[in-house]
């Protein structure tokens, strides 16, 4: 079980740092990587070695003090503005939209990511596409503006993602 903690929160780093995969939902990934960090850390913090507690203590700094750093990057506010859209079905495929705004200082509106998660593991996506500086910006917030938000989104992966094999 100690290793369980171990080889799961570095396996589910690299397969989600490295990889196209990820968990369905932006800050899903997040917080699966913070619940393995303190079940390791409470795992092995139980235990009444000195080095198991120190070890511990260290990885949950180490795995958090990334997150932190992430966040306290110039321009890393615009991470809480990350906007996700209701889930598309499209000729059997479920696809997910992701925006996030990136305001004055590129070219674009924001950077634009589609997803799709496999017929049989609805939990997990895959990215299908994904642009840093998309030229639109779906800011809506009028019932006309989500449903053209809507069939831009239906169209664009229509038209985009939906020619690829699944």
């Amino acid at each position: 079980m100690r290793s369980f903690f171990s080889i799961s929160i570095g396996l589910y780093l690299v397969v989600v740092g490295l990889t196209a995969f990820s968990l369905t939902g932006y800050w899903t990934d997040i917080l699966v990587a913070g619940l393995l960090s303190f079940g390791n850390y409470y795992y092995f913090y139980k235990k009444h070695v000195f080095l198991h507690k120190v070890l511990a203590l260290v990885y949950l700094v180490v795995i958090f003090g990334f997150y932190l750093l992430y966040l306290i990057l110039p321009f890393s506010k615009a991470i809480f503005k990350t906007q996700s859209y209701p889930s598309l079905v499209l000729d059997n495929r479920t696809f997910h939209a992701y925006f996030k705004p990136v305001g004055a200082y590129a070219s674009g509106q924001g950077t634009f990511w589609v997803t799709e998660s496999p017929a049989f593991l609805r939990f997990i996506e895959v990215e299908k596409y994904y642009n840093g500086a998309f030229p639109w910006n779906p800011n809506g917030s009028t019932s006309e503006d989500k449903t053209s938000t809507e069939s831009f989104l239906r169209t664009f992966i229509q038209t985009e993602i939906s020619k690829e094999k699944p």
